[in-house]
């Protein structure tokens, strides 16, 4: 029997999937008619030990190879938003490298994913056993010698859970910690980011703040500076791969407040399944006082990250939903 793609069928689709999305969240609201919420959250944690206790090659040679490929050839919306994403910022780009760009990007953003337990799991000394080499850590012990904090930009790119390891380690790290949905994972997770020395705060005006003393203590902070601001306040639209986008200007402002330099740093995964932490200056545009100026140098950096290991953006992330007119049209089926 031939399958019908009818506007009640997607609506029947739509509700499965919002049914596991919600049911898989705050620790799945579903295991609730079945065990307790002690035993809930054994459950989870016991997976995620599981899941841990499988060898890193196995997850990037045999299980990535074959979901890249059930989520590819199956149209999903890893696919779609992927492929609107690369078709913005890349519009030189022939079909054929286009799709070749987005199916290498689903691939390393499973091996994230499927590194994730990993890092929850498993002790900070050996999760830092996997960061084998340093790209340009010069660059941060110069600013630091001359009596300046250090704001550590860190896109979407690569693994973020191993830099975060590894400059906590190096460095006395303050950074933003917003919970997730699961209790379980935000537990682990919490615990992992602070084993190896990070310090976390808050999203809020206290956390904010804490970022703030820690530069003027001339310590380093870690930012996500291609976070799709909450609202219209704190960010101006500039330009990021051609297109306007929201962007925050916290950067900007501790800039201008504490005197701080600004490093971009990512962990690059290499084919052997280790990692490298790249940290490279940011455009010296973001020590401009005009924020919109500031805010694109931010952007500049970003881009000049992604340009160095393209595949491992997460070109999953909804970035260019909002410019100065509001909500855009072009995730929308």
């Amino acid at each position: 029997m031939r399958f019908v793609d009818t506007k009640q069928s997607r609506q029947i689709k739509r509700k499965i999937i919002s049914f596991v999305g919600q049911n898989f969240s705050n620790n799945a609201p579903f295991l609730r008619y079945f065990m307790k919420k002690n035993e809930q959250s054994a459950l989870l944690s016991g997976l995620i030990t599981l899941l841990a206790a499988i060898p890193q090659p196995i997850w990037h040679r045999f299980v990535v190879p074959i979901v890249t490929q059930i989520l590819w050839l199956g149209k999903t919306e890893f696919r779609r938003i992927t492929e609107i994403n690369i078709r913005l910022c890349y519009p030189s780009l022939s079909e054929s490298e286009r799709k070749k760009l987005g199916k290498d990007s689903i691939k390393e953003t499973l091996k994230t994913f499927f590194e994730f337990p990993y890092v929850l799991v498993k002790s900070s000394e050996k999760s830092l056993k996997k960061v084998t080499n340093i790209d340009g850590q010069h660059f941060v012990d110069d600013a630091l010698s001359k009596g300046r904090g250090v704001i550590f930009l860190s896109p979407h790119l690569g693994n973020w859970e191993f830099l975060g390891l590894k400059v906590g380690q190096d460095y006395d790290l303050t950074s933003l910690f917003k919970p997730g949905r699961i209790a379980t994972v935000n537990h682990k997770l919490h615990k992992a980011r602070e084993g190896s020395g990070a310090h976390l705060v808050p999203t809020n005006k206290k956390g904010v703040l804490a970022l703030f003393k820690a530069l003027k203590r001339v310590k380093t902070i870690g930012i996500l500076p291609d976070q799709v601001p909450d609202g219209r306040n704190g960010c101006v639209y500039v330009d990021f791969f051609g297109e306007e986008v929201a962007t925050m200007t916290l950067v900007s402002n501790l800039i201008k407040k504490t005197g701080a330099q600004a490093i971009g740093c990512f962990a690059k995964r290499e084919p052997n399944g280790e990692f490298t932490i790249v940290y490279r200056p940011a455009d010296e545009g973001i020590y401009s006082n005009d924020e919109e100026v500031s805010a694109r140098a931010m952007n500049k950096t970003v881009e000049s990250l992604i340009a160095i290991a393209p595949e491992q953006y997460q070109w999953i992330y909804k970035r260019f939903r909002y410019n100065r007119h509001g909500k855009r049209a072009i995730y929308k089926r």
